[in-house]
């Protein structure tokens, strides 16, 4: 039985890691969101399959794999980071699955803004109705660093934080490593306020309090 392999996409192919590609190359089948596909569409004798229901039709679909087929899961950015990789590493054999890691929005945040991020408190509003922020917050010395998305876009994400805490100077990260990136360096004050319409690839950086 092949193994079936995690790989990360990076937002653009410049930072795409050479292994990564290797596999796909060599994959009979990608498995993943539109948008990812579509980066790959001019390879050849490849089936492309969207992912439509998340982890458990991707399980499905890797259940119903032929012995001999090769199928690349892509995901965006890091796969064992708010990701599909992790899920599909607990149901499955260690030895059937390989996790290829790539550069994420959050590594490509803090190289743009130069901050350390050793210390920082990670966390996703993405898709996620009710975030705990209590480990943010208990310390504003250290960074926070936020995936925003859907109903939990950045101004949003804003507000939830001035209820909890200080004001903090922060930025908002729009389509980094793509086409029509955007870096806003803000507070959080004047970001509740904003009624922009953030692109959906944002993430939201608070700086740890001086």
């Amino acid at each position: 039985m092949e193994k079936v392999y995690v790989v990360g996409v990076p937002p653009s192919m410049d930072y795409m890691i050479p292994l990564a590609s290797r596999i796909i190359g060599s994959s009979h089948t990608l498995i993943g969101a539109p948008r990812l596909l579509d980066m790959f569409k001019d390879l050849k004798g490849k089936r492309l399959t969207p992912l439509q229901g998340g982890y458990g039709t991707c399980l499905e679909i890797i259940k119903n794999r032929a012995p001999e087929e090769k199928i690349a899961v892509l995901v965006s950015g890091d796969p064992c980071f708010y990701s599909l990789g992790t899920s599909l590493a607990s149901a499955m054999p260690k030895e059937e699955l390989e996790i290829v890691p790539a550069i994420g929005s959050m590594s490509l945040a803090f190289a743009r803004l130069g901050l350390a991020w050793q210390d920082c408190v990670f966390l996703s509003f993405h898709g996620r109705a009710d975030v705990d922020l209590d480990r943010a917050i208990k310390d504003p010395t250290r960074p926070v660093a936020v995936l925003t998305g859907g109903e939990n876009g950045p101004s949003s994400v804003a507000r939830a934080f001035l209820d909890a805490g200080p004001d903090r100077v922060c930025h908002v990260m729009s389509n980094l490593g793509m086409e029509g990136e955007r870096i806003q360096p803000l507070t959080l004050s004047s970001l509740a306020k904003d009624s922009s319409d953030f692109p959906s690839l944002t993430v939201l950086v608070l700086e740890g309090l001086r």
